[in-house]
């Protein structure tokens, strides 16, 4: 039977944490992923390249570290798609386990929070590695900050057993405010070169600068944040070698420039591969709607509703054009980590026993 054997590969996926002695490259091409809908109910769906005969046993869980022994559901591999009934309230937060022909093993949840006071949360972690590994859902969360927690939010912070919010304070133009997350500790880390984000915004709104204007000042704003903040991501790096802080989440002003490239470079020492580091960057675009974060600019000109939606947007070419203009300087992000932010390999070895199943 299918899952008499499954404990074979749930153990070692779950407690192989020596990439020295587990470290393999998948012959398969398996994505997965999960939706919830309002009732709390899931569909979980996956496909398998090339294709994979048998069946898939799926276990549910809310907790991603531990499973139950017997599968939830067993569905042939073909159908590409299950459906569960989850026990508990909407804000129970599920993960699922997929074995596939006592082969393969993935697991896969929702990457997005649904939250009402927070700006782009979501879990950072699910990737899977050029080793054959897969990151660790429910441990590392990216986000920005916390607004106006409702009810409803803490109650869904609460359910991801957040401990520590990990902020990089970006701007003496902002202060970064919490109404209070629970009992999540937040931690600020002061950034070396601040940006001044409220000069920028007003001199959008004043028409001197303009879309062209906006592009060229995100593409030095993060050279600014690689070459000019070493002590703030060294100091951030550090404080996420410690298991004590997990789950964690990493913030800023709207989760997505300094917390990007810090996320990039956790990501990256993993071995998470370009395409989906770059794929990660670029969920913020559906999670930072410009009507709701500056809503003044409606009454803006054309030109300058331009140029307010190019500042709220993620571009490939930010983030890639930073990461290879790093290689060119330092030969590899290693390189650069080890130099300039003094995160060694044994740092990174350390980071990977901590975020990688």
């Amino acid at each position: 039977m299918l899952y008499k054997k499954v404990l074979s590969l749930v153990i070692p996926l779950l407690a192989c944490l020596s990439l020295s002695s587990c470290a393999r490259k998948a012959y398969y091409d398996i994505s997965t992923g999960a939706d919830v809908a309002d009732s709390g109910n899931y569909v979980v769906r996956w496909q398998v390249r090339p294709g994979m005969s048998g069946e898939v046993a799926i276990y549910a869980s809310d907790d991603a570290g531990s499973y139950p022994v017997q599968p939830t559901k067993v569905e042939p591999i073909g159908k590409e798609w299950a459906t569960f009934a989850t026990e508990g309230s909407y804000f129970t937060r599920h993960y699922f386990l997929l074995v596939f022909d006592d082969r393969e093993v993935r697991v896969t949840g929702t990457r997005v929070i649904p939250t009402e006071g927070f700006s782009n949360l979501r879990d950072a972690g699910g990737y899977m590695t050029d080793q054959g590994y897969q990151m660790r859902w429910g441990q590392l969360y990216r986000g920005g900050r916390s607004r106006q927690l409702t009810p409803r939010d803490s109650l869904i912070i609460s359910s991801i057993g957040l401990k520590h919010n990990l902020v990089l304070s970006d701007s003496y133009s902002f202060v970064y405010l919490t109404n209070g997350i629970g009992n999540v500790l937040q931690k600020d880390f002061a950034a070396n070169t601040p940006v001044d984000y409220k000069s920028v915004l007003e001199r959008i709104g004043n028409g001197a600068l303009t879309q062209e204007g906006v592009i060229l000042f995100v593409h030095d704003m993060f050279n600014s944040l690689a070459y000019e903040n070493p002590e703030q991501l060294s100091a951030a790096l550090h404080y996420l070698l410690d298991p004590d802080h997990y789950p964690v989440m990493i913030s800023d002003e709207w989760g997505k420039d300094r917390t990007a490239f810090l996320i990039m470079l956790i990501q990256y020492s993993l071995g998470v591969s370009r395409s989906d580091i770059l794929s990660d960057y670029l969920l913020s675009n559906a999670l930072l709607p410009v009507e709701q974060l500056a809503p003044q600019g409606f009454r803006f000109a054309p030109g300058r509703q331009e140029a307010l939606t190019e500042f709220f947007r993620c571009r490939p070419s930010d983030l890639l054009s930073i990461m290879t203009d790093i290689e060119n300087k330092y030969g590899n992000i290693e390189n650069y980590m080890d130099k300039v932010l003094d995160f060694d390999e044994s740092d990174r070895i350390r980071l990977r026993e901590l975020l990688l199943y």
